[in-house]
């Protein structure tokens, strides 16, 4: 490729990334700063985006702050990479082997397939702005692979000692999920508290909804920190290891706990491999021991907590519980025979979950979701099919300060198939809580009673903030599950009349605000080899399982030819993704699934050896 083709790539994506900055709704200034920065270290050592893009894409994570889901930091960030390295670099066309590319082009091609299925699916009735329930959630899971691809060309042909730095990445991820966790930890619970039911969500929004993401890249991290040992970084990697075996150990996910371990036992094996190729090297022995021993003391200390313990106990309960979560979950396959083969579309389960129950005529099953109407003033629609808490970050206010509360509402008369789970009063609830994710403590609450059932009411009340000022707090609407309600001109002021809501009028769509749901099954089939099939079909799951295959035989290659690191690292992410994702759908966290699609884009440049 041409330096003055590079360039005028480089120059066309500066469109999107200045459009992205433009609309973006927080505080542009430190976003700015930071890219600005990221822009000059690239400039200045263009490989440390193998470092830095794999640890940016779940660390920086304001969606709870933003209320995007589409697009957000991520995006931006891949962007300015993108264009440096265009700048900076010469990109290398990939020499793979025949089933790396056949599993490559296989996967791209059920991609664009599957989206292009999902966009002739039907949104909830009424349309809905949720973007899980919308065409667009396609290209939203679609990014990370595109991302990932798009980098491959400078991937190819670097030394394997440069791709090395991907652990580098891995190890500050999981450097930055240990210090989320731990501050997290250390404001709601205690940081040594081992016995209260607390899940740590750490910096995964995505977990809004449910899911295992943040054990899942836990357990991905374990496997390259031990990895990493057998390369010039190992000392970096003995300081992480005991901070991600914390997080890890307080995430009390068992599935989280199984991945680690599979995956520091596969790096492990792979390190020893390489080693006897052309001769042992005892060096690589000792940290591996170590690793072995201190995973095994964190290990029997979390499970020696009264809280995992239970959870042990409850182990056959909860397996019943996910093959219901499966087997309900595949009868929803609406695509016929066809659709066993190219599947119902790419982020299409919630979708066809919320029309199906809407099918059914059940008003308090399936999805809930949101929808914007048109009229005279923006009106906010919530259809509450199960808890939902449609939120707002607050900010800058002082423990025990008074609020006021004002927002007009109306209650749409609740479906006969709901009842009696609705009701009239109360139907509209407005909470002030110390919240990060999932979990609310302290919180100030307000409910308002209808008393015209279809016509707008205005609603006003106090609120006072809960003590603690070095937790986050959340504003967040609800109502009864099966209840539809209308919510607009919400404002929440101090008592000098500062107002502290962003876009309580709604004007700018659904900025500032993001959601949370109580009701975790509804939203995917908890096994991703599942929702590969559903959603791409047979033709993705067999070429998603090819790609892990190449991945895994490119690393298998480099092993025995006496390469370990970055070798040795695609093992072990090929280890924990396999275990993650038998019990949880991983790929649904596009931030996460970024990085596990980089790793395994990797593990399919190393079955050539490097010349």
């Amino acid at each position: 490729m041409t330096f003055s083709l590079r360039q005028s790539i480089a120059v066309a994506l500066l469109l999107p990334l200045v459009m992205l900055l433009w609309t973006w709704p927080l505080t542009l200034p430190p976003l700015f700063l930071g890219l600005c920065v990221y822009a000059a270290i690239l400039a200045w050592r263009p490989q440390a985006w193998l470092v830095l893009l794999p640890a940016s894409f779940p660390l920086i994570d304001l969606t709870p702050w933003s209320g995007w889901m589409l697009f957000g930091e991520p995006d931006m960030i891949w962007l300015v990479t993108i264009i440096v390295l265009l700048l900076r670099q010469t990109p290398i066309l990939p020499r793979l082997s025949q089933l790396g590319t056949t599993a490559v082009l296989g996967v791209s091609l059920s991609t664009l397939i599957s989206v292009g299925i999902g966009c002739t699916q039907a949104s909830p009735p009424g349309g809905a702005d949720l973007v899980y329930l919308t065409a667009e959630n396609g290209l939203r899971l679609a990014k990370p692979w595109f991302e990932a691809m798009a980098l491959m060309p400078f991937l190819a042909g670097r030394r394997r000692d440069r791709l090395d730095l991907l652990l580098g990445g891995a190890a500050l991820l999981g450097c930055g999920i240990a210090v989320s966790v731990a501050a997290e930890r250390s404001v709601f619970v205690g940081l040594f508290n081992f016995s209260e039911d607390y899940r740590v969500v750490g910096t995964f929004s995505s977990m809004h909804v449910g899911g295992g993401h943040i054990g899942a890249a836990l357990a991905l991290v374990l496997g390259c920190v031990v990895a990493g040992f057998s390369t010039r970084l190992r000392w970096w990697m003995l300081l992480v290891l005991i901070p991600v075996l914390y997080a890890l150990a307080v995430t009390y996910a068992r599935a989280a706990y199984a991945a680690g371990f599979v995956a520091a036992v596969t790096a492990s094996v792979a390190t020893l491999i390489s080693a006897f190729r052309p001769g042992l090297d005892p060096r690589r022995l000792l940290p591996l021991a170590a690793t072995v021993f201190v995973a095994g003391l964190v290990g029997l200390a979390a499970l020696d907590t009264p809280l995992m313990s239970g959870r042990f106990e409850t182990v056959a309960g909860d397996l019943e519980t996910r093959e219901g979560n499966w087997h309900s979950g595949l009868a929803l396959h609406q695509g016929g025979p066809l659709g066993w083969i190219l599947g119902d579309g790419l982020g299409s389960f919630p979708r066809i979950s919320a029309q199906s129950a809407a099918d059914a005529g059940k008003a308090n099953s399936g999805p809930s979701y949101y929808r914007l109407l048109d009229g005279a003033m923006p009106v906010l629609e919530l259809v509450s099919r199960t808890p939902l808490y449609f939120g707002h970050r607050v900010d800058g206010v002082a423990p025990g300060e008074t609020l006021s509360l004002s927002l007009r509402y109306r209650v749409h008369a609740p479906d006969p198939s709901a009842l009696p789970a609705v009701s009239v009063a109360g139907s509209v609830g407005v909470i002030l809580c110390e919240k990060l994710l999932l979990y609310s403590m302290d919180c100030a609450t307000v409910g308002f009673t209808a008393k015209r059932l279809g016509a707008w009411e205005d609603g006003v009340a106090t609120l006072v903030v809960p003590p603690h000022s070095d937790r986050p707090l959340e504003l967040s609407l609800t109502t009864a599950a099966g209840a539809v309600i209308d919510l607009a001109d919400i404002h929440l002021n101090r008592v000098r009349g500062e107002g502290l809501l962003a876009n309580g009028d709604f004007s700018a769509g659904t900025d500032r605000w993001s959601f949370t749901d109580d009701n975790h099954l509804v939203w995917r089939m908890k096994d991703q080899f599942l929702m590969t099939l559903f959603e791409t079909g047979l033709f993705g799951l067999v070429s998603w399982l090819g790609l892990i295959l190449a991945a895994s035989v490119g690393s298998l290659r480099a092993l025995l030819r006496g390469e370990a690191g970055i070798a040795a690292g695609v093992a072990a992410v090929v280890a924990a993704l396999l275990v993650s994702a038998l019990f949880d759908a991983v790929l649904e966290a596009p931030r996460l699934a970024f990085v596990i699609d980089l790793f395994l884009l990797a593990g399919t440049l190393l079955e050539r050896e490097e010349t």
